[in-house]
């Protein structure tokens, strides 16, 4: 929960699927993405950053 002030406040916030539920309800407008097993930061990054 300490990190859902910080990306309520963010232009963009990205929450990992293995958050607390709790993070997910508190910042329902912000994207759900992978775990970190399935490097979904990176592939994030990748995909929104690299391919341009």
């Amino acid at each position: 929960m300490n990190d859902a002030e910080m990306l309520a406040m963010a232009g963009k916030g990205l929450v990992m699927s293995t958050s607390h539920e709790k993070v997910k309800l508190a910042l329902p407008n912000n994207e759900v993405i992978g775990s970190n097993a399935d490097e979904a930061v990176a592939h994030y990054l990748e995909k929104h950053l690299l391919s341009r």
